[in-house]
């Protein structure tokens, strides 16, 4: 009989409650505890902390079952009780407009400073501390994840917790799946998990699945590249992955930011978009193509230039020089040098690794202001219309050719 059998009714546990994957979040230092997890929306302030010598459990009111409990690791001797005692514990409810949900959060304030080893969610029967031999039918994935790193730091606990990790991942703990994919991909020893590219693969797809940004951008990678087990690069299944990437970020701003990963995969996927089937990179010679035929994937500048504005606008430097690219010569949209040279002098200026366009080096930075002017005289003159572009090596040699009848440089510098 395996350690811990698949769950009675046979379902995969439910979509996760919060965007990375967990049903609740734990959050310790050696000072104090917090806990967060969802309540009703009719919820108002039922709330019962209940600890004892062994234990510390969290009830919502009008619940039958606890919602979390707090314990020791898994026994190997330790009784079972908290380290330390609580002296205080206050907590909060608000609602969070990105989910929809109500969230609770409580703050426990430890009488002793000290770490506790670990917290289980609600719903739990086994004892604790657990035994080892548990079958844990009533626990959720997560919470089999946080037994499974528990055992992270102990003697021969790796093997242990990878079988674990496997339990929760094969209920749908996206953390496991993580966890899995990064030991599947180098392989660990203590762990007996060996190197399997293409189990690594399928943690990474699963995690993607379950709404993980990270593991959503590693899957377009894996494809765009066509790294093991993949025999091919796929750029349809890359770029899917890369849209699906920035969708989950989509669904979590809120207070916060973009993260740093938006503007990298809105990089990427601008790449996938201007490049269709040609390649990702230097030196990789894997055959192109569209994942459900030998039909290629044609170019598409004009959702490369959407995508690259995104990155741009949040400071991503190789985005701003290949939407000015595309602004310079009028691809993906009207032709724009004042803004491209913008661009360009911005990417500069925070990567002086950049270099200038090749179209543009003969031309200094007052020369370049030359250009734009010259550009819009141009349009005014001949009544060029918007999708119209002037190639950008007549406009070069036309600048330099104002310069030279100016006198040279320094006429037109003073």
């Amino acid at each position: 009989m395996p350690l811990i059998p698949p769950p009675l009714d046979g379902k995969l546990s439910p979509p996760p409650v919060f965007p990375d994957g967990t049903s609740y979040k734990i959050l310790q230092t050696e000072e104090e505890l917090t806990v967060t997890f969802v309540v009703p929306t009719a919820f108002k302030k039922e709330l019962d902390i209940i600890w004892t010598a062994e234990q510390l459990t969290l009830f919502v009111g009008g619940e039958v079952e606890a919602r979390v409990k707090v314990g020791v690791r898994l026994g190997g001797g330790v009784e079972g009780r908290l380290f330390a005692p609580i002296d205080e514990a206050v907590w909060q409810v608000e609602s969070d407009p990105r989910l929809g949900l109500k969230i609770v959060t409580v703050h426990l304030d430890k009488r002793t400073p000290a770490h506790w080893p670990l917290l289980i969610k609600s719903g739990l029967s086994t004892p604790l501390p657990v035994p080892e031999d548990a079958a844990l039918q009533d626990a959720d994935p997560y919470s089999i994840h946080l037994l499974a790193e528990a055992c992270l730091p102990f003697p021969r606990g790796a093997k242990r917790a990878a079988r674990w990790f496997e339990a929760a991942a094969a209920r749908g703990c996206v953390a496991s799946h993580m966890k899995l994919a990064a030991w599947r991909r180098e392989g660990l020893a203590e762990a007996g998990v060996e190197a399997d590219a293409g189990m690594a693969f399928k943690h990474v797809v699963a995690a993607a699945e379950g709404g993980h940004h990270e593991s959503a951008f590693m899957a377009a990678l894996w494809y765009a590249e066509g790294s093991a087990p993949l025999e091919r690069v796929d750029r349809v299944e890359a770029i899917r992955w890369c849209e699906r990437t920035l969708e989950i970020l989509d669904g979590q701003r809120g207070k916060e930011t973009y993260p740093a990963l938006y503007s990298v995969a809105a990089h990427h996927l601008g790449v996938f978009y201007a490049e269709g089937s040609g390649m990702l990179g230097v030196g990789n010679d894997a055959p192109t193509a569209d994942s459900t035929s030998a039909r290629p994937i044609p170019p598409d500048p004009t959702r490369a230039a959407a995508v690259w504005r995104v990155a741009a606008s949040l400071g991503h430097t190789e985005a701003m020089y290949n939407l000015a690219q595309l602004l310079l010569n009028g691809f993906g949209g009207p032709q724009d040098c004042q803004l491209a040279i913008s661009l360009i002098r911005t990417a500069r200026q925070l990567d002086p690794a950049i270099a200038m366009p090749p179209q543009l080096a003969e031309l200094d930075d007052s020369q370049l202001d030359i250009l734009v002017v010259h550009e819009a005289e141009t349009r005014k003159r001949e009544n060029l219309p918007a999708d119209k572009a002037i190639p950008i090596a007549n406009l070069v040699e036309d600048t330099l050719r104002i310069v030279a009848l100016a006198g040279g440089k320094e006429a037109v510098d003073a």
